[in-house]
């Protein structure tokens, strides 16, 4: 959870600033070429690459670039194959330079429009937990006779065959 300060001195782990980028260079799975923004300043390891960007080039822009680009990112050490990411292949990964102001209006779209998307994928996951559970209970009710379905199948037939035209 956190590193001492001899273990810092000891290690050749650095600080990572607030606001940085990190990316996993290497794992199986969709780790390898994940993207994340820092809240927090912190450390990283070998398995992680910190980009800290410049005053040209807004962090959260290129956030949103390599994660449009994961798939990219990740051929170009194997695609799902055990090799990992470098700094050398990231530093040649080519990214727009839009006028800073560009930039800001960009993120500022996708960061409203995701979290639009990300609320109505939570409202829709939890609407669908709601029906699988009042499916099961329905199913329960049914077989364990606590409501009655006798009289269901007969009134369906007596119904398809009323509302055939004539």
């Amino acid at each position: 959870t956190y590193i001492s300060e001899e273990a810092l001195l000891k290690s050749s782990a650095k600080w990572v600033p607030k606001g940085a980028l990190v990316m996993a260079l290497a794992g199986q799975g969709k780790t390898k070429g994940m993207v994340a923004q820092l809240a927090i300043k912190t450390t990283c390891n070998q398995s992680m690459a910190a980009i800290i960007t410049t005053e040209e080039i807004e962090a959260r822009f290129l956030y949103w670039w390599l994660v449009t680009n994961y798939q990219n990112i990740r051929n170009m050490a194997g695609g799902d194959l055990r090799d990992g990411l470098n700094l050398e292949l990231l530093g040649n990964i080519p990214c727009p330079l839009l006028p800073y102001q560009e930039q800001q209006t960009i993120v500022a779209f996708l960061d409203r429009e995701t979290a639009k998307l990300d609320t109505l994928t939570t409202e829709a996951k939890t609407a669908i937990t709601l029906l699988q559970e009042r499916r099961t209970a329905l199913i329960s009710a049914a077989v364990t006779g606590k409501i009655d379905v006798r009289g269901l199948a007969s009134a369906k037939t007596e119904e398809k065959a009323g509302s055939v035209p004539c």
